[in-house]
């Protein structure tokens, strides 16, 4: 047995430790210290702050990239992107005059590129407000400020550069005037914060928006196109406006949670739970009923617009809160039955 003494200098601290251990030794032991280039490089590398390694930024994919533009806006397809773009273009085909197809459906994929850089740049305007951010964190964490994707600063300089992108879009494509008129429903929406103030202005506002995007997708569909859209048709999209107005606090039943922490003013915080619901079964049936008769619509399909409003209607009077965002989902079914009614009238 031997005793072996071995001396650990450290490279930072130049503190000496002595260690002693008894062990069987069969072959002589050697320790050499480190060489002096080794021990610089030691020193030189425990000597850099802990911050350094973290204060350089993973790079961001161009995917990564277009992943978050998609989230800004992942609410909004299903509400407005899809159903807007559809009325625009059964108006465009069904209500205009003369009717060419062809070229009305050769300009869909302008459409769509419009409609949904008017979403970005609404939704980048409205969730970098802080009252929304307030609301997205207990609603839609996902999205790309609660869920730190990207910063503040980053995502207003973006609702900028996107504006005049969707300025520049309308002048080469059409839509000019239905563009200038949402970034004014904008203002009004997010920096003045009308669509917070009260249920009325904030049906209004949603109607509005809604209103504009479609009267923006039929401009984009027939632009150039040598058709135009029939006073009747333009009479339909004003009725639809009416349609949004009186039914589309549908949605605030599944936000009520998020619109409380926000302090937003919507019909089922304002009266109640079971008020907000029969707020939108009233109207619902009424405009189930007369809708079609507007159109001359055909039977069949007036039987398919019933059942889906019957639906709504029936998951609306039973009052499942667990259920509201399936049945926001559902309205928005009827919504489009409704905005397909063109398509289906007698004659057509």
């Amino acid at each position: 047995m031997a005793d072996i003494e071995i001396i650990v200098t450290s490279p930072s601290s130049g503190i000496r430790a002595i260690a002693t251990q008894s062990r069987r030794l069969s072959v002589p032991t050697i320790i050499k210290p480190l060489p002096r280039r080794t021990r610089q490089q030691s020193l030189s590398q425990t000597s850099k702050p802990s911050s350094w390694a973290t204060s350089k930024t993973p790079q961001r994919s161009l995917l990564y990239h277009l992943h978050t533009l998609l989230l800004f806006t992942f609410s909004d397809i299903k509400n407005i992107l899809i159903p807007q773009t559809l009325l625009g273009l059964v108006t465009a085909l069904c209500c205009s005059h003369p009717s060419t197809p062809s070229a009305v459906l050769g300009r869909l994929p302008h459409t769509i590129a419009w409609v949904w850089l008017h979403l970005l740049v609404f939704n980048t305007s409205n969730q970098t407000q802080p009252s929304s951010q307030i609301e997205d964190l207990q609603n839609k964490p996902w999205r790309p400020l609660p869920s730190k994707r990207i910063s503040h600063g980053e995502a207003r300089a973006l609702f900028y550069a996107t504006s005049a992108l969707a300025t520049m879009l309308s002048v080469g494509i059409g839509g000019l005037r239905e563009s200038a008129l949402l970034m004014g429903l904008y203002v009004l929406n997010n920096d003045l914060s009308l669509g917070d103030s009260g249920a009325v202005s904030r049906n209004a506002l949603n109607a509005a928006g809604y209103t504009t995007f479609a009267f923006g997708a039929v401009a984009i569909l027939t632009h150039g196109t040598g058709c135009a859209v029939t006073q009747q048709g333009y009479l339909w999209l004003l009725l639809l406006a009416a349609v949004i107005l009186t039914t589309g606090q549908c949605q605030d039943l599944e936000d009520q949670d998020g619109d409380r922490a926000k302090g937003r003013s919507t019909i089922p915080l304002l009266f109640g739970d079971e008020v907000g619901r029969w707020s939108v079964i009233v109207p619902m049936a009424g405009w189930t009923f007369f809708a079609p008769r507007y159109w001359d619509c055909n039977f069949q399909y007036s039987m398919v617009l019933l059942a889906i409003g019957a639906v709504v209607m029936k998951r609306l009077v039973i009052g499942d809160k667990e259920g509201y965002k399936k049945t926001f989902r559902l309205w928005n079914c009827w919504i489009i039955a409704l905005y397909m009614l063109p398509a289906f009238r007698n004659g057509m």
